[in-house]
């Protein structure tokens, strides 16, 4: 028996927008020809929610399964300005540092 080959996974998050600012979404007067041309041959999925409605939060929610509150991780602007360099959250043991 002929092994499956693993399947490859894309995430595509955009920032700055809601779902319904795609023209795969039915915005017709928005141009995205490249998130529409992947949507067409991928899954969409159009039903979800977001950890965090602030990109950092939500993407450290994404990266680690933890909560944003539990990681003390609540905008981008509080990670650049304890850190010289960002990061997408914080261990619990330096979230706990911070209180």
């Amino acid at each position: 028996m002929k092994a499956k080959p693993p399947l490859n996974v894309l995430l595509v998050i955009t920032d700055q927008q809601r779902a319904t600012d795609t023209g795969f979404m039915g915005n017709p007067i928005l141009k995205t020809p490249h998130l529409d041309a992947l949507a067409a041959r991928a899954m969409v999925f159009d039903n979800a929610w977001v950890a965090n409605p602030v990109c950092m939060p939500n993407r450290s929610s994404l990266m680690t399964g933890g909560c944003p509150q539990r990681m003390a991780s609540f905008s981008m602007i509080a990670h650049w300005s304890q850190a010289s360099i960002p990061s997408f959250g914080v261990s619990e043991k330096q979230a706990t540092k911070r209180r």
